[in-house]
C-alpha cells in the first residue's frame, strides 16, 4: 500500500465506522451525514493524487522523503547542497515510435547543453491489466471474423483472422502462466543554483526542453512526473 492512501483510507474507516453507529442507534441524521463522509471519503481515495496535489500547491506545505523536499506543484524534488540547492525534474517517455538506441541518444546530446539521465527499467505488470487489453483485443478480432462470415472473397483476411486469434490465445496462456513484465523509460534532469525557486524552475525547463527533444526524434510521448511518481523515477535512477 502507497503511504499516500492512508490518510483517505483512516477517512473512509471513520466514516464507515460513524454509519455504523448511526444505523445501529436508528439516528437518520446522523446516518445521512455519515454516508455523505463515506462517498467522500472513497472519492478522496479514488483521486487523492489530485488532492494531495492542490494542498500542497495551496498550503506552502513541503513533504521530505528521502532527503528531498516536495512542495508547491510537487514537480522537482528539491535538495540542500551546501550553501545551494538542486532540483531534480522528471518524465515518463512511452509511444517512442523508434527505438531509443545510441545513435539516437546522441542526438539528443548534440541538442542538449544541460545534464540528463536516461533510465530503463523493467517492473512487474498486474496480468489482469494485460490480460484485460488482450481479450478486448481478441473479441474485437472476432467480431470482425464473424461478420465476414460466409463471404468467400474474405478468406485470406478470415485466415489472417484465425492466425491472429490464436497467437493471442496463447499470449493469454503464457500470461497465465507467467509474471509479464513492461519496460520503462525515465528521462531526468538536475539544476543548481543558489535558491530553491531558481533550481525548481531551470529543472523544468531544462525538463521541458528535454521532452520536447525526445518527442521530435523518436516520436514518443513524455509525461511529467510529480509527487510520488517523481520520488519514484529519482530512486531507480540513483
Amino acid at each position: 500500500m502507497k503511504k499516500d492512501n492512508i490518510i483517505p483510507i483512516i477517512l473512509l474507516a471513520i466514516a464507515l465506522l460513524a454509519l455504523a453507529a448511526g444505523i445501529a442507534f436508528l439516528n437518520a441524521w446522523l446516518i445521512a451525514l455519515c454516508a455523505v463522509s463515506t462517498i467522500i471519503a472513497v472519492v478522496a481515495l479514488k483521486s487523492w493524487y489530485v488532492v494531495e496535489a492542490l494542498i500542497f500547491s495551496h498550503s506552502g506545505l513541503v513533504e521530505v522523503c528521502n532527503g528531498y523536499e516536495l512542495g508547491g506543484s510537487r514537480e522537482a524534488a528539491i535538495k540542500r547542497e551546501g550553501y545551494a540547492f538542486s532540483a531534480t525534474s522528471a518524465a515518463l517517455v512511452e509511444g517512442a515510435s523508434k527505438p531509443i538506441d545510441r545513435d539516437i541518444i546522441e542526438k539528443i546530446i548534440a541538442k542538449t547543453d544541460f545534464p540528463f539521465k536516461i533510465v530503463m527499467h523493467v517492473k512487474n505488470v498486474r496480468a489482469e491489466k494485460v490480460l484485460g487489453e488482450l481479450k478486448t483485443k481478441r473479441a474485437a478480432k472476432e467480431l470482425e471474423l464473424g461478420r465476414l462470415a460466409g463471404y468467400s472473397k474474405y478468406e485470406s483476411r478470415r485466415s489472417a483472422l484465425k492466425r491472429e486469434i490464436e497467437a493471442i490465445n496463447k499470449d493469454i496462456e503464457t500470461i497465465n502462466s507467467s509474471s509479464p513484465k513492461e519496460l520503462i523509460r525515465y528521462v531526468a534532469t538536475t539544476a543548481a543554483a543558489q535558491n530553491r525557486i531558481a533550481a525548481e524552475e531551470a529543472a523544468k525547463r531544462q525538463l521541458r526542453e528535454l521532452m520536447g527533444d525526445f518527442g521530435a526524434i523518436t516520436g514518443s510521448a513524455a509525461k511529467e512526473l510529480s509527487g510520488e511518481e517523481l520520488l519514484e523515477a529519482i530512486g531507480i535512477s540513483a
